[in-house]
């Protein structure tokens, strides 16, 4: 199966509730999945194994990251991460100025490959623009629209 990265875009006292419940011990952690689990497929992003890539690509750019911004300590199951409302209109902003051709040219298939940029297929051609580029646009939309509607962004990498 491997490591997945999934998003969801809510009113921000959601997303506060949800991360703490996530984080914390006990019942919570499973209650709150199982509340991700039940999510409005439009108000939620699933970026598949290409988010390494993504990040990558975004950090070689010098923007701020969409897929790791607001890490919060780490539950025993899964990596979380709270983007505030502020933050997402912010990254939205950077996205738009950052566009996929500035991310094309950060790509080398071999140090993706000597980088251990998950997955290990860097090897396969026109990967980046089959596999990372296409969720790409979906991230770029997905941050376009929390912006716009001043939303919080939550986001799990399990």
């Amino acid at each position: 199966m491997g490591m997945i990265w999934t998003a969801y875009r809510m009113d921000d006292t959601e997303a506060q509730r949800l991360v703490a419940d996530l984080t914390s011990t006990g019942d919570a952690p499973l209650q709150a999945l199982e509340t991700l689990e039940k999510f409005d497929v439009e108000r939620m992003l699933d970026v598949d194994k290409a988010w390494h890539a993504l990040e990558r690509l975004y950090k070689q750019a010098h923007a701020p990251s969409p897929i790791s911004e607001g890490r919060v300590p780490d539950s025993e199951d899964v990596v979380v991460g709270h983007v505030t409302p502020a933050r997402v209109t912010a990254i939205a902003a950077a996205m738009g100025r950052v566009t996929p051709s500035i991310l094309r040219k950060g790509y080398d298939a071999k140090k993706f490959t000597r980088d251990e940029i998950y997955p290990d297929i860097w090897d396969e051609d026109d990967v980046l623009d089959v596999y990372v580029m296409p969720y790409d646009a979906e991230l770029r939309e997905f941050y376009a629209k929390a912006a716009e509607a001043d939303e919080a962004v939550i986001w799990q990498l399990n």
